[in-house]
């Protein structure tokens, strides 16, 4: 049986900086779901990777709900440029691959994005937002008595956030009768 390549520090930071090139911009849990599907690199060696890449301006990190979002700045473009012919171009391919079958739910996943927090002994969070971009467009958090009613209502959010937003915008921006 074939042994497998394993990538060195440089080809493992060269491969993220080109999965986030495919995406443009990716949270840090769809890095961590793109790149275990595809096993070009595990867990460690990807925050590895990205906390190098921060610390050295090669790649930008914003919060978002309960994760990072990750984008390449100019300085991680050029370098990738630089060094992407030093990767296994099995890996490439393989990321190249895979790609298109998480393109779609990863853009909705950026889109709208729910988390449930548990703030005491009754009290639970549903936290929705809906971002464009690297901006919020909207931020709803809903105090609940139970975690299945936050967990239920953070499962309808993106399929009814697009609603919810009009239907803020539209009842926000009604003149009130004064009369």
């Amino acid at each position: 049986m074939p042994t497998r390549h394993i990538p060195n520090a440089l080809e493992q930071r060269t491969m993220a900086l080109y999965a986030i090139d495919l995406f443009e911009s990716i949270t840090n849990m769809q890095l961590i779901d793109f790149l275990s599907y595809t096993r070009v690199m595990n867990y460690y060696d990807l925050q590895a990777a990205l906390y190098d890449l921060n610390e050295n301006g090669l790649v930008t990190s914003q919060p978002v709900l309960a994760d990072n979002l990750y984008s390449l700045t100019e300085e991680g473009k050029q370098a990738l440029d630089l060094y992407k012919q030093r990767c296994a171009q099995s890996f490439l391919d393989e990321m190249d691959a895979a790609c298109q079958k998480f393109r779609e739910s990863y853009q909705r996943q950026r889109e709208y994005t729910t988390l449930v927090s548990h703030e005491g002994e009754k009290e639970y969070h549903a936290l929705m937002q809906i971002n464009e971009g690297k901006h919020s467009l909207l931020q709803l958090d809903i105090s609940l008595p139970t975690a299945t009613m936050a967990k239920e209502l953070c499962d309808r959010w993106q399929d009814r956030a697009q609603e919810v937003y009009e239907s803020v915008l539209r009842i926000l921006s009604e003149e009130r009768d004064e009369g």
